[in-house]
């Protein structure tokens, strides 16, 4: 036995050993590399994602006019307090359409947009009234 162990190759040994031990680290490393790239993009990501969200409320940037994904609606649609203020007295007529062109003005996430009706138009913000006029009949 002891002839058996003398004739192993000691440098060679650790030679493969030590190759052994760079492949695995190696190996390791790129894999760290790969979550620190996968983890700056993600980081990127959500930073543009944030940056959409302020430019859409931000009322002197028009660069992102409809609500980026993710946007709780309730930020910039109608409440039902202020449609129904929109169709108080209205023809069902103009109720109906009135109610139409804010659905798809929401569905299309506008927040800046105006509604028209037989007896005028109304402008509205981000889910608000903000002007309006009426016509001359």
């Amino acid at each position: 036995m002891l002839e058996a162990l003398a004739s192993i190759d000691i440098d060679a040994l650790v030679k493969a050993f030590l190759l052994i031990v760079t492949t695995v680290s190696t190996i390791i490393a790129a894999l760290n590399g790969n979550k620190a790239t996968t983890a700056t993009a993600e980081k990127e990501q959500a930073q543009a994602e944030t940056n959409n969200v302020q430019k859409f409320f931000d009322p002197n940037d028009t660069t992102v006019m409809t609500a980026p994904a993710g946007t709780p609606t309730a930020s910039y649609t109608m409440s039902d307090a202020v449609k129904n203020f929109l169709t108080d007295g209205e023809s069902a007529e103009d109720k109906a359409s009135i109610l139409d062109q804010v659905l798809k003005a929401e569905q299309a996430g506008y927040v800046d947009y105006k509604i028209h009706y037989s007896r005028g138009t109304y402008l509205i913000s981000y889910g608000q009234i903000s002007g309006g006029s009426k016509n001359n009949n």
